[in-house]
């Protein structure tokens, strides 16, 4: 698999290491909001309780402090995680214990307002749902919440910028989407499996979902 983007993210060393020079898939990848409907569509299908999941800061603006929850769904799998930002410092946990550990080095107080909603959102950490990424398109993409608990809903996001290292080495997220596009959003040919056959063209995948065309300045990859 190649990987062109327009971001570099911390598993993408590996396509040099597991990619031929003529791939068997191309993925376009490139970060952006999913459609209004989509989102619907999405989050009916998780059938996920996000009542009283938002962010928690200490002001609306300028906040010296915030613990704002997501969810990343990478290739089948999704894992809860919290973004804690203190002033200038900014770290990111995936457990629970470390969502409060976190919270008190850096000095902020835990409110009954804020344990709440972490207990809830780590009620169930980690989920599988495979199907609702053929609905996206991607296979990866994650949940964010505002102040007020209106979810947003991001494809293709830098998973870096999350720390997502602390939930999945690199070698294991990089080799997870190449299966994942290979099994379950390429078609495969019950009488001839991509497994099986030498596939001399490349297939093209992302395009769609990307929002990206052929003809409109792609960068060359890496």
């Amino acid at each position: 698999m190649k990987i062109i983007s327009d971001f570099d993210d911390y598993y993408d060393h590996f396509q040099e290491v597991n990619s031929s020079e003529t791939p068997s898939i191309i993925y376009m990848r490139r970060t952006h909001c999913l459609d209004l409907f989509v989102s619907l569509k999405v989050q009916e299908d998780l059938n996920l309780d996000l009542d009283g999941i938002r962010s928690i800061s200490d002001k609306v603006l300028y906040p010296t402090w915030s613990i704002s929850p997501f969810i990343i769904g990478a290739s089948g799998r999704f894992n809860r995680g919290v973004k804690i930002v203190h002033n200038d410092h900014v770290d990111h946990s995936y457990t629970i214990t470390g969502a409060y550990h976190i919270s008190r080095r850096m000095g902020i107080d835990i409110t009954p307002e804020i344990t709440g909603m972490i207990d809830k959102h780590f009620e169930n950490p980690i989920f599988d749902k495979p199907c609702i990424f053929k609905t996206v398109g991607a296979p990866v993409f994650m949940i964010t919440f505002n102040t007020v608990g209106i979810a947003k809903f991001i494809v293709n996001p830098r998973l870096a910028d999350y720390c997502y290292f602390k939930a999945c080495k690199s070698v294991e997220i990089y080799s997870r989407i190449k299966a994942f596009i290979d099994n379950f959003l390429i078609p495969c040919d019950a009488a001839m499996p991509y497994a099986r056959v030498t596939r001399r063209t490349p297939r093209i995948l992302g395009l769609k979902a990307s929002g990206w065309s052929l003809h409109d300045g792609l960068p060359k990859g890496y």
